[in-house]
């Protein structure tokens, strides 16, 4: 080659590498903001379905403690209340996309129709508290544990 074609293939050179290092730059840069974009977003609706699990659970709790017990007197609006909120929470617990696994790891279903079937029987009110409280701790460690592991792979 005689030096008039390395002088074209220099320039040449100079100038496309400059642009194809750029293009390449936003290219990563573009693939590392999406994926942690998702990441944030698969974060937010983990903590919109736990927030959405524990209302159901608590609901059900109050309307359980409220409605439910020995010499409590019910009409057709409490019947209604009862079985709106334990529809609710069993839509709840079984209506969880991002959150599935925690959810059966917790056998939430199992644990709260034991925990009213022995309050049903025994009328223990402490002892459907604590179920209560139990399932409710649990349910926030899991959302805790959960959403501080993905943070920590976000930041």
């Amino acid at each position: 080659m005689n030096p008039d074609q390395w002088e074209i293939i220099w320039r040449v050179t100079s100038t496309i590498l400059p642009v194809l290092a750029g293009l390449s730059g936003v290219l990563i840069g573009a693939h590392i903001s999406d994926r942690n974009q998702k990441k944030r977003w698969i974060i937010d609706h983990k903590q919109d379905e736990y927030k959405t699990l524990l209302t159901a659970l608590s609901e059900a709790f109050n309307t359980t403690v409220m409605w439910v017990g020995p010499g409590i007197v019910r009409g057709p609006d409490q019947e209604r209340m009862i079985s709106s909120a334990e529809s609710q929470l069993s839509v709840a617990i079984r209506d969880r996309i991002f959150i599935v696994a925690e959810v059966y790891r917790l056998r939430l279903s199992e644990r709260w129709s034991e925990a009213r079937t022995v309050y049903e029987r025994t009328w223990d009110l402490h002892q459907f508290c604590s179920a209560f409280a139990k399932i409710y701790l649990d349910i926030q460690n899991s959302a805790n544990h959960v959403i501080d592991e993905q943070r920590r792979t976000v930041a």
